[in-house]
């Protein structure tokens, strides 16, 4: 019960502030539910760095009271502002206005029956995943963003420059998108959950969010109820999004903006072909929603939205220059509203560039395109079953006219997908290191596509279907009875042959990186409880980044030195302060440098784990030999675990039993 309350909250931290604003905005039912998320997460991002600025906690009630005043402002500006549709609203018969109510509520229900068996079936795959909600990933950059979301509760500042204190103890400044980790610190802080358990609740919700935007986005223009519901429930089959980025470095925030990309698109969508003024600051708001979330998720949507445009000024070039204006009055507000989200969008980008990744290429590229177009990337063999259904939607693409800058955009991430896979070349490293030079983010973009296309061919083979059944009947079926008669027909064998619609298959696939590892054992937990007993308030503690003590933070609520994974060769572009730290630390009896960060940092203790989160890492210089250090007392052992107090004598003296350490300065010869 515990695990559907955590559930819950998210359910409701998730969609209650934005259904607020978009109820202010009248958006269309549909794309209130689909794009309230999006929204929500907009509102994080605008309000954090001015409750930083003035001095205010993050916490709910400044997020309550935040949402009234933006839901009032957009209000007025409803008010204010021209509500002109332009003429060219003709684009998809039905995208724009509501149709006739009966055929609308019966459409509806179907849509809504797609949404939600989607939906449960993604939390039900996940879940399986999981092995429960409280299970630990891991991981090794899963640590970040547990350690993120604790320190937004302990330091009660949700700016993106937090993470400066998460990466490096000695940084004075730091930009990564806290807007995920600020909304997760919320549901943590009212629910009492784990911090694991808030961040897998969250995940479970992925194809709720996902397949919602993606059948209110085809439902706005035009597509038949049964291929917006088919597009959401097959969402969740393909392994690509949202199951591998479970376990390939737990992409959460880039997996949610990912998720919010087809909401993103309906309300730009809509607000442009509506030439909505009032829309305008809401869509301003969404913007920056999937901003804060991760830079790189927002410029697939710029993607998106650029295809979207093409499509619509090439069948009418008089739109041109209206839509320019609106989008630049977005862009406008998206600046005045949260300059912040820019600088931190920025940051990363950065971050990216001058990282250098480059993962070396796994396959040729005839080999990259077979895994892609067979749905087996990383896969011993095709997801057979999933391929009809999208080989039949290929088949009859041309009904899908009005969506195909929407496949287009797929077969871009395709093709990028192919370069990261397949090829070291330098211009494959300028294209992808948006998305930091990673297949797994280019196959989870290119399921969009797959998925519309699976609901195309849902479509396709339910009409074959229903007109086979009424020529063998003498046509006393009639066409929708016949229709829901093939649909639930065709269904449980797609389900009896896929063994479950691929919920077992994806289950098994992720569950591997939510067992216990090297990366932190039981063992290391236990040792963490006693850590949390005997640090006192304000006291930190040393460790080494690489064997899994970083969970400490988010775990135990005890701060470490290093609150994150430190990967070899990274070393050299940390602080001084934190290079002092990881390489010498053992010589705090002898060091006048080290004694001085001690103090500093207010370091009572120290831990050492056991095992590496990766096989290639070893144990820093800095943690090395610390038993034969004087300063240091041996509280507690368990095996290769070990904590140590920290007590310093009143002046440094040398040392001859710390190897390295017997001189009062590192710099002495």
């Amino acid at each position: 019960m515990a695990d559907v309350l955590v559930v819950l909250a998210h359910i409701v931290a998730l969609w209650g502030p934005g259904l607020v604003i978009a109820t202010c905005a009248r958006l269309r039912p549909w794309t209130a539910a689909a794009t309230a998320p999006l929204l929500t997460y907009g509102l994080v991002t605008i309000l954090a760095p001015v409750l930083a600025a003035v001095g205010i906690d993050w916490g709910i009630l400044p997020l309550i009271a935040a949402t009234a005043l933006v839901g009032a402002a957009v209000f007025g500006l409803r008010l204010v502002l021209p509500a002109r549709t332009s003429r060219s609203e003709a684009d998809a018969p039905g995208s724009t206005k509501d149709a006739n109510p009966p055929v609308a509520r019966h459409r509806d229900l179907v849509i809504a029956a797609g949404v939600l068996g989607g939906a449960v079936l993604g939390m039900v795959t996940l879940w399986r995943g999981f092995g429960g909600l409280k299970a630990i990933n891991n991981e090794a950059d899963v640590q970040y963003h547990a350690n993120a979301i604790r320190a937004i509760l302990d330091l009660g500042n949700a700016n993106p420059s937090v993470a400066g204190a998460i990466v490096d103890p000695g940084a004075t400044t730091g930009f990564y998108p806290t807007t995920y980790h600020a909304l997760a610190a919320l549901v943590t802080d009212a629910t009492g959950a784990s911090i694991p358990a808030t961040m897998n609740a969250h995940s479970l919700l992925w194809g709720l969010i996902a397949g919602l935007g993606l059948a209110a986005l085809l439902r706005s223009f035009g597509l038949r109820a049964l291929t917006c519901a088919g597009a959401a429930l097959a969402l969740p089959m393909f392994s690509a999004f949202p199951t591998d980025l479970m376990w390939w470095s737990h992409l959460l925030p880039f997996g949610t903006g990912v998720a919010l990309i087809p909401a993103c698109l309906l309300l730009v969508s809509e607000t442009v072909r509506d030439h909505a003024w009032p829309r305008v600051p809401v869509m301003a708001v969404g913007a920056v929603g999937l901003l804060g979330l991760h830079p790189s998720a927002t410029l697939a949507a710029v993607i998106y939205v650029l295809a979207f445009l093409v499509q619509r000024w090439i069948s009418d070039r008089s739109r041109i220059a209206g839509d320019l204006r609106l989008l630049a009055a977005a862009g406008v507000a998206c600046a005045v509203i949260a300059p912040n989200a820019v600088l931190a969008a920025a940051g990363v980008g950065g971050n990216a560039l001058d990282s250098g990744i480059q993962w070396p290429a796994r396959r040729d590229v005839l080999s990259a395109i077979r895994d892609l177009v067979l749905l087996k990337h990383e896969a011993a063999a095709p997801m057979y079953w999933l391929l009809v259904l999208v080989i039949a939607g290929a088949l009859t693409v041309l009904r899908l006219r009005r969506m195909w800058w929407w496949l287009g955009c797929s077969a871009v991430f395709a093709v990028l997908f192919v370069m990261a896979t397949a090829s070291d070349h330098r211009l494959t490293e300028l294209l992808t290191l948006p998305w930091w030079n990673d297949a797994f983010r280019f196959a989870a973009l290119v399921v969009f596509g797959q998925a519309m296309l699976a609901g195309l061919g849902l479509t396709t083979l339910a009409d074959l279907g229903a007109a086979l059944l009424r020529r063998l009947s003498g046509a006393r079926v009639g066409r929708l009875v016949a229709a829901a008669m093939v649909v639930l027909i065709g269904l449980t064998g797609f389900g009896l042959v896929s063994n479950g619609y691929y919920s077992g298959y994806n289950s098994d696939r992720m569950s591997f990186r939510f067992v216990e590892s090297p990366t932190l054992t039981r063992n290391e937990q236990d040792a963490m409880d006693v850590l949390a007993d005997l640090v006192e308030p304000g006291d930190r503690v040393m460790n080494d980044p690489g064997d899994g003590s970083p969970w400490m933070w988010s775990l135990a609520d005890v701060r470490p030195i290093f609150p994150h994974i430190i990967f070899p060769g990274v070393q050299l572009s940390m602080s001084a302060e934190a290079q002092t730290l990881f390489n010498s630390f053992q010589c705090l009896d002898a060091d006048p440098e080290v004694r001085e960060l001690i103090e500093d940092y207010n370091i009572g203790y120290a831990y050492v784990g056991e095992g590496f989160v990766r096989a290639d890492f070893t144990r820093p210089y800095g943690l090395r030999d610390l038993g034969a250090a004087d300063s240091l007392e041996l509280v507690y052992r368990q095996g290769d675990i070990a904590i140590y107090r920290v007590e310093l004598s009143e002046s440094p003296a040398p040392s001859t039993a710390v190897p390295g350490c017997g001189r009062y300065s590192r710099d002495e010869a």
